[in-house]
């Protein structure tokens, strides 16, 4: 079977591209012939068979660059004879689209809870935003299997969407057993605080991933001012320079720290007693999922497709806002007294990648017998 993926860019960083390559590794290990349609992509050889479709698109404004792209992308496959064509990327040739991104308007709705009155007009009337909406509905409305990574953004898709005929399939994101882990917990703990200059009894907590403002990054720092004894790690590739400045008129700078992204996020997970992620719109959230499989409870919004995974009680806290600081505070409270280890662990021993490729391969095996 000759299997087609859409993404605008294929690059080794980012959890979108890690989930798409183990997705086509796992087509190709089954013999299927692996095409990606991309316009960037990382060089070098892959892992498994793959042929690449390059896009080309001409000069394009910011406004118009996703039509464009997904005009481009439709000509691609309409020139070759793919037998399912499984997009990233809200485009209208496809059999399959997974909503990675979760569904725009939902998005836009809820940045208007922490942005500016100005953002939101602005957001409403930008040509950017009414194309992508319009580029959204055209996509959904439009393909016959529909993969939602949370149970959150099926709810979404439905209440935007009343009028969708497409089948809708749950497919939480996976992780990665080999990379996280409950293995050298204890260990990297102590490695880790003796890193940062932190006690072993200090009550830690880890604010992980990019998109500060977006995962309530500002609602974290005002917390942090309610909860005097706890340290904060803030782990990301956003510019930290505003942020501290926050944490300084917070008063609150001391006991926040932001060291640089690094690779072994597993370790730091260890060495935290509570990973916080409370965000404003977070279709699914792969470092709740991470976290969890280290063994650390977390504590996340309503508004996360993560938060489906917690266990109140056992593996972490939902709180339904993170604007209510109040309710915050007292989660983190909760959380950082579950006990963290194998009985975390155990709580999302069934939402490995592998577990998440075989769930999607039945989807493609279902559209490919559609034809």
């Amino acid at each position: 079977m000759r299997i087609a993926f859409i993404k605008q860019r294929y690059v080794p960083f980012g959890g979108g591209e890690g989930y798409l390559e183990r997705l086509m590794k796992g087509c190709a290990q089954e013999g299927h012939s692996v095409h990606l349609i991309t316009m960037d992509w990382a060089s070098g050889d892959s892992a498994f068979p793959l042929e690449i479709h390059p896009v080309k698109l001409h000069y394009s404004m910011r406004s118009t660059k996703a039509k464009a792209f997904a005009a481009e992308a439709a000509a691609c496959v309409a020139g070759n004879n793919f037998d399912v064509v499984f997009s990233l990327e809200r485009t209208n040739c496809q059999q399959i689209w997974r909503g990675g991104e979760g569904v725009h308007r939902i998005w836009l709705d809820q940045r208007t809870k922490y942005e500016s009155a100005v953002r939101s007009w602005w957001n409403e009337r930008s040509r950017f935003q009414k194309n992508m909406l319009a580029l959204e509905r055209e996509c959904i409305l439009n393909t016959p299997f529909l993969i939602a990574n949370s149970g959150m953004v099926k709810r979404d898709l439905l209440e935007v969407f009343p009028d969708l005929k497409g089948e809708v399939h749950v497919v939480q994101n996976g992780f990665d057993p080999g990379q996280f882990s409950i293995r050298g917990r204890d260990e990297n703990r102590r490695r880790i605080r003796a890193e940062f200059d932190i006690a072993e009894s200090a009550r830690l907590l880890l604010f992980p991933g990019s998109g500060f403002r977006r995962k309530g990054l500002t609602e974290m720092l005002r917390v942090m001012k309610i909860l005097p004894d706890f340290t904060l790690l803030v782990i990301g590739r956003d510019d930290t320079g505003y942020w501290q400045q926050l944490a300084r008129w917070l008063g609150v700078s001391e006991r926040v720290r932001f060291p640089a992204p690094r690779r072994d996020l597993c370790r730091v997970y260890h060495a935290v007693d509570s990973t916080v992620l409370p965000s404003w719109y977070d279709p699914f959230g792969n470092v709740g999922v991470e976290s969890l499989a280290c063994g650390t409870p977390l504590v996340s919004t309503v508004f996360t497709g993560a938060s489906e995974l917690i266990q109140p009680g056992i593996n972490g806290v939902r709180i339904s806002s993170p604007a209510e600081i109040e309710e915050l505070a007292n989660a983190i409270r909760q959380a950082v007294n579950i006990s963290g280890g194998a009985a975390v662990a155990e709580t999302v021993k069934n939402n490995s990648i592998e577990q998440n490729i075989k769930q999607t391969l039945r989807i493609v095996s279902k559209a490919a017998a559609r034809e």
